[in-house]
C-alpha cells in the first residue's frame, strides 16, 4: 500500500501556529488568551488550532487590523 504524499495539515500545537504567525509561543498563548486568535480546538489531551483560522487571521479575514497588535 503507498502512503499519500500530500496530507493536509488541519490542525497544529501551539508552538507549530506561533511559528506559522512568526511570533515567540509566549506571546501567541498570551493573543488567544485575551480574544485576539483563534481559540483550540481540544481533541483528546491535546489542543490544536486550525490552519485554516491562523490563515484566516494572516489575511485579516477574521479579525479587524486595530485588533491585532503584537
Amino acid at each position: 500500500m503507498k502512503l499519500m504524499a500530500n496530507l493536509q495539515i488541519l490542525a497544529v500545537p501551539a508552538g507549530r501556529a506561533a511559528k506559522m504567525l512568526s511570533l515567540p509561543t509566549k506571546e501567541f498563548e498570551r493573543l488567544v488568551d485575551n480574544g485576539i486568535l483563534p481559540q483550540p480546538i481540544p481533541l483528546g489531551r491535546n489542543l490544536l488550532w486550525s490552519v485554516r483560522e491562523l490563515e484566516a487571521v494572516l489575511r485579516a479575514d477574521e479579525a479587524e487590523p486595530q485588533e491585532f497588535r503584537v
